[in-house]
């Protein structure tokens, strides 16, 4: 009413929001209505019967608010939505800023009359909520586990443990506070503070429990380099390589690298299959076997299974060795630490190398090898080969004597501990391998070559006889000229020469000499 009635009504100011700045219309005074005079006449009205208009009286008004009640209020109003605020978090490392706009739309002020007049003004919390909201799926993370990572700076090589944490969440109460703080801080920033969620399943304290982490076997094998099973060894390796075994947990070669293929980058090399030395994709990585069983021996981890090969090799410590194909045989271990192991493996153009980084309980382990036992004499072994004449050998490979032989290990713990272990193996004699042409293997269906008479010389009926008495067909060839009239029609050449093979019923071609008389003119 006073507002419509009264031509110079008293005001008690407003701010206005102009362009993200506050804006004071300050107050002044002027005529109200009479407000008890008001309340009095309308309550004897009421008691009564009679409803007839009532005239009000005015009276002079003057604001409770002063002008500086209201500079105040747009100094502070200013400073919370004058410029953009940015809240960061550091685990997710994540930064936003919000506009002073988008702050302006989430702002209230109101001029409050009741008790005590007074200027009203904060933020609208569900619309802080809205804001905070748009932000949920950058800030919240999943629980993260604890990791142990190794690390090679300036050639020295230590274990590093990066600490869990639980799942971060949003907090909508602590992210309306940390919107508060920023505004009320002259820098516009604020830490925002996020709330615990689900715990790691492998917490801080578990990996500090298994500290220190450190190299505890390595052993290294050495090969001749540029041969392709190096190439296939290399790749096993670095399939290997950072492989994590945790406690109790039992660790296969075959499992984790799976079948050696052309496509995975394999190629053909020598392995032992059957007793036999053949070509294969993914040949010669039991040497890789071998390097790896022997840091599992010397780390006092728990074997499982392993199979030695069967003939041994020189350049591998007798009976501490290991072959492997796939899907057998495997090569597995369990971690018997209380320490995860951390495998780490390298390589260059001539060795590989195979480390554990774990805490074994500064377990030692030394290696006692027997006496040679049982010893077995190699066999003749005869191949076939097109190559050698019938009638001839030739040897292929010495044969070695076969043995058997026993390996302790000696595991020694700081309390005084001592376990020992024996593995047994029997390596097998390495056959004499002796080649012969495949006609006089036992049990062949391939015939003989016959052996060419040398009929150089002869007259063309003796040639013929002999050469199909031993078992050929003959053809004459092209007549060669000669000079002496003895020398007319015997033979010059023969295709194939005397005292060589050939198959039975193979043609041999003759040329003849042919003595032409001198002309007596």
């Amino acid at each position: 009413w006073e507002e419509e009635a009264i031509a110079e009504a008293a005001f008690e100011g407003s701010i206005a929001i102009v362009d993200t700045v506050a804006v004071a219309s300050y107050p002044r005074s002027g005529q109200g209505i009479d407000r008890t005079g008001a309340n009095e006449a309308t309550r004897t009205m009421i008691q009564g019967m009679a409803r007839r208009p009532i005239q009000l009286t005015t009276r002079l008004v003057n604001p409770k608010l002063t002008p500086h009640d209201f500079d105040k209020a747009v100094e502070e109003i200013n400073l919370l939505i004058g410029s953009p605020i940015t809240l960061s978090t550091t685990d997710p490392d994540f930064e936003f800023t919000i506009s002073a706009e988008k702050l302006v739309a989430s702002f209230f002020i109101n001029i409050a009359t009741h008790d005590a007049t007074e200027i009203e003004f904060s933020f609208d919390e569900p619309a802080l909520i809205a804001v905070l909201e748009q932000y949920r799926a950058d800030l919240e993370t999943p629980a993260r586990d604890a990791e142990f990572y190794l690390l090679e700076i300036n050639e020295a090589s230590f274990v590093q443990m990066m600490p869990g944490r639980p799942a971060s969440l949003l907090d909508l109460e602590l992210g309306i506070a940390a919107i508060r703080e920023a505004a009320h801080n002259s820098a516009d920033t604020a830490e925002l503070l996020l709330a615990d969620g689900e715990q790691p399943g492998f917490t801080t304290e578990q990996a500090e429990a298994m500290m220190p982490i450190t190299k505890v076997s390595s052993w290294t094998t050495r090969y001749t380099p540029g041969q392709p099973r190096v190439r296939n060894i290399q790749l096993f390796a670095d399939s290997i390589d950072r492989a994590l075994v945790w406690p109790g947990e039992s660790f296969s070669l075959n499992d984790h690298v799976g079948p050696r293929t052309v496509a995975k980058g394999y190629v053909e090399a020598p392995m032992i299959s059957g007793g036999e030395l053949i070509d294969s994709v993914g040949g010669g990585v039991s040497q890789f076997a071998t390097t790896f069983y022997n840091a599992v021996f010397y780390g006092c981890y728990e074997d499982i299974t392993h199979k030695p090969h069967s003939y041994y090799f020189t350049r591998y410590p007798e009976v501490n060795e290991a072959t492997i194909s796939y899907p057998t045989p495997d090569l597995v271990f369990v971690n018997n630490s209380d320490a995860v192991i951390i495998i780490d493996t390298s390589h260059d153009s001539s060795s590989v190398t195979v480390s554990f980084w774990g805490n074994n309980g500064d377990c030692e382990a030394e290696r006692s090898l027997g006496g040679r036992f049982n010893f077995t004499e190699p066999q003749d072994k005869f191949e076939g080969d097109e190559t050698i004449d019938p009638g001839l050998e030739v040897i292929d490979q010495e044969g070695t004597k076969g043995w058997s032989n026993t390996v302790t290990r000696r595991m020694t713990w700081p309390d005084g501990t001592v376990v020992e272990q024996e593995w047994f193996w029997r390596y097998r004699a390495r056959p004499r391998i002796i080649l012969i042409h495949p006609c006089e293997l036992e049990e062949s269906d391939v015939l003989c070559p016959l052996l060419v008479p040398d009929v150089i010389g002869l007259k063309r009926g003796i040639a013929v006889d002999q050469l199909r008495s031993a078992g050929f067909k003959v053809s004459i060839g092209n007549a060669i000229p000669v000079e002496e009239q003895p020398d007319h029609n015997t033979v010059r050449t023969q295709s194939v020469a005397g005292n060589e093979f050939l198959n039975e019923g193979s043609v041999v071609v003759i040329q003849l000499g042919e003595y032409t008389p001198p002309s007596e003119e």
